[in-house]
Order: structure tokens, then sequence, then C-alpha cells
């Protein structure tokens, strides 16, 4: 194994199954299983995270469980791919501190927020009744950041328990430990560069999953190429504010609401209470 950049040190004492790490032209940014991880390990690196600065995320590859194999001589797994970290073609590879320097949450939230719900207001799909507009706290107006959740569990045990789960009822396919340094899940998310489709600078939504980290307790527990999962242990319980959090999930990720729930009052009541909450860019 070769010798890590600063933030991968403590590697070679924590008893992992066989891996790698993942390199780009200025060292690793990921260290990747080559198998499925047992709950166990997930278990252990979270608990170390504090020790160790790693960060552990179940990643999975494109393919779904029902899927058939990969065609011979495709691609192990995208995770295994540096250049799957599209972000360092175009711009090389940037101090940690430096990509985390922008606009907090709610200033990155607002603009999209407007794009979004001008978009939904333009669509002739929804009647009146059923537009973002006619169900948000202020309308068309930007609401601000929902209120803090109370907490119902640690966000680590949260974190374990989401991932125990997906690694037994086998919601990924193909899933490895991927390790990735970050004092926060976000910040290790943004360290490995991983970008979905179609996102621009995913990074940039780092200071939004930070916001959701404090104010729910959101962890970022897996990954495919185009999907962010994440525990929450602190979820809206009351409608209305799970219409609150809502907008800010519309403003994040518009095909989490447009695509991947059957309207916006769906994604409301998918959110309400809910453990997780998962994210899919097309």
């Amino acid at each position: 194994m070769r010798q890590a950049r600063r933030g991968f040190e403590a590697i070679a004492e924590l008893e992992l199954p066989e891996g790698e790490f993942v390199e780009d032209e200025d060292g690793p940014l990921i260290w990747l299983s080559h198998d499925t991880p047992d709950a166990e390990t997930v278990e252990r690196m979270l608990g170390r995270h504090a020790e160790t600065g790693l960060w552990p995320v179940v990643v999975g590859d494109h393919r779904s469980r029902f899927d058939p194999p990969a065609v011979p001589g495709a691609p192990d797994h995208p995770f295994a791919d540096h250049s799957y970290t599209k972000l360092s073609y175009a711009s090389g590879r940037r101090d940690l501190q430096g990509r985390l320097e922008r606009p907090d949450a709610e200033a990155w939230l607002a603009p999209h927020w407007a794009d979004a719900v001008a978009e939904d207001d333009a669509n002739d799909y929804w009647s009146p009744e059923e537009k973002v507009s006619a169900q948000a706290p202020l309308g068309a107006r930007w609401p601000g950041l929902a209120l803090a959740a109370e907490s119902l569990a640690h966000p680590l045990a949260a974190a374990n328990w989401f991932a125990a789960r997906i690694l037994a009822e086998d919601w990924l396919h193909g899933p490895r430990l991927a390790l990735m340094p970050g004092a926060s899940s976000g910040e290790a998310l943004a360290a490995s560069w991983w970008t979905p489709p179609n996102t621009g600078y995913m990074a940039a939504r780092v200071n939004v999953l930070r916001s959701w980290e404090e104010r729910f307790g959101a962890r970022v527990v897996a990954l495919k190429p185009d999907t962010l999962m994440l525990s929450v242990s602190a979820p809206p319980v009351t409608r209305e504010h799970a219409v609150h959090v809502a907008c800010e999930h519309l403003a994040f990720c518009p095909d989490a609401i447009w695509q991947c729930s059957l309207s916006f009052e769906n994604h409301v009541e998918i959110i309400l209470s809910a453990p997780i909450w998962q994210f899919w860019w097309d």
C-alpha cells in the first residue's frame, strides 16, 4: 500500500479488509475496500471517526441489485477510477479549506429555490393547489431555513442503523466501503470530489449538508454515482415542519421531488418522521 498523504495515516492501524487508495495527481482521494464490508466494520469506523478523521461511506455502482452482471471489460467499480471524480478534470485539486469557503446554506439555497419554484409555476402539469407556491410557508417567497428538530437518536447510531440496513437488504449493487477524510460527513464528501450528474460544483452544497448535520442530525451514509443517502436522527415530526424542510430539499435537489416523489406533497409525506433522506440527480 502506498504511503498516503495527510488524513490517511491511520489506515494501516485500522484492521481493515483488503482495499486500495483511489488517487489523482495530488495523492489519495479515498480508501476503497475490494469487497462488500460487513456492518460491524462500518460501525467500528463510524465510532472511530473522531479519532481517525476518516468518515465511512457505503458506495455502490451505477446498477441496481436487480440488473444483470456488468459487461466483461467494463470498469470494475466507478469509485475505483479516479476519473470518476469529475471536478479534478476542470480545475485541478485545490486546498480543502479554499473549497469550503462559499456562501452559507441559506445564501446558496435561496436562489435555487427561486429557480425551482419559477419552473414549477410555469409547468401546467400541476393544478394550482398542487403547485409548490400554494403549499410553501410563504408562497413563492423563500421561507428561510427550517428550524432545527428534536433529536430522536444519536446521529452516529442513526448512521450505523441505516448502513446496516443498506447492507442487510441489498439496497446497493456492488457495495464497498469508502473512507473519506473530513471533520464531518459533508466535508468528507467534498474531499472525495464526488459529483453526481448535472450538478456542476457539488462541493457548493457542502454548507447545506453542514447545516443539515447541525439542525437534523443528518449524516452521509451511502452513495451511488447519482444518489446521495443520508441518515437523519432529528427529522421533522409535524407536517408544517416537513413542508418547510421539503422546500430546502427542492432547492438542494429538484429531482428528489419531481422524479423521485409523486409530487411536492408526496415528498412531504415521505420525509415526515423519516430517518432517511435520499437525493438523486438525473
